[in-house]
């Protein structure tokens, strides 16, 4: 949004010249109060807004005006100073503006506050594949989520305002403790996520290589914006367990490295349902759960 706005504060100067004395007073928009003291200017970063500079009184020659300490999203082209913060620059700036006019010249402070609004992405995992070209969202289980070849791990992230995301990954053997240090991580900068052609989901791809055959692997994600923002849960997903610092797990999120040919490879985890029988578990029995389904437990 673009406005012009009349000057609002300004600094009285005497200045003497040959004739006597001249007075001018150099004023600077903004639609904060001064209070006697230095304008002062709120902007949202992705605002744009256009102040105009003005000498009033007595001056004693034409008038140029210049600045000092002009943050990068500012431009001072003759009397009209131009402000297109973007969502980078938040923090607060102070500005110095002056009026010259025949050798004299008078100054003036803006003080400028960049707010931004910040959301944190969400995302999370959206189906697993292989060499073989199968696909599916059912992980672990011995008939769908075992790689033949390497295991691509197919993740989907949103952010609201935009921003560049970061996605991180970290692969374990079944039964290691996570870390939360990444084993994979992708950065997809502001504006290049085109998932819906809207600027903010982007689909992120990991092939897992150098796995080892006839092995179970678990995996965790984290997703955060380009100012530190992390996902703080996950809608789609009631399985999911986020942490504090964004780090999300759940225990649906594993696969298997085959062929495999061994009762340890390509199992379900205790509680997992439905089994069909012992030899799906990694552990334990397949028996009814409270509720009926075949479940493994130990």
């Amino acid at each position: 949004m673009t406005r012009i706005v009349r000057l609002l504060a300004g600094i009285l100067a005497a200045s003497c010249g040959p004739g006597g004395s001249a007075h001018f007073m150099l004023q600077v928009g903004s639609q904060a109060n001064s209070n006697d003291g230095p304008a002062a200017l709120t902007l949202r970063g992705g605002e744009t807004k256009t102040l105009g500079l003005l000498v009033v009184g007595t001056v004693p020659g034409p008038v140029t005006f210049s600045g000092k300490n002009l943050p990068s999203f500012a431009t001072l082209s003759g009397s009209v100073l131009t402000l297109a913060p973007t969502r980078a620059d938040m923090g607060d700036y102070s500005l110095t503006l002056i009026a010259t006019a025949s050798g004299e010249s008078q100054s003036s402070i803006l003080r400028i506050s960049v707010l931004r609004s910040n959301s944190p992405p969400t995302g999370g995992f959206e189906f697993f594949s292989d060499d073989t070209s199968h696909y599916t969202n059912t992980c672990p289980n011995p008939a769908t989520c075992t790689a033949i070849g390497t295991p691509v791990l197919h993740l989907r992230f949103c952010d609201a305002e935009g921003d560049g995301v970061t996605t991180e990954l970290e692969v374990v053997e079944r039964g290691r403790a996570f870390t939360k240090t990444p084993t994979y991580s992708t950065f997809v900068p502001a504006g290049a996520a085109i998932r819906f052609n809207d600027g903010t989901c982007a689909d992120v791809t990991f092939p897992i290589q150098g796995l080892t055959l006839q092995r179970s692997y678990d995996f965790a994600m984290r997703f955060s914006d380009e100012f530190g923002a992390v996902t703080t849960h996950n809608n789609n997903n009631p399985d999911v367990v986020t942490a504090p610092d964004g780090w999300m797990t759940s225990v649906f999120w594993g696969f298997d490295q085959g062929p495999c040919t061994t009762r340890t490879c390509a199992c379900l985890p205790s509680g997992f349902e439905p089994c069909l029988s012992d030899s799906q578990c990694c552990s334990g029995v397949c028996r009814p759960d409270v509720h009926g389904w075949p479940t493994c437990q130990p």
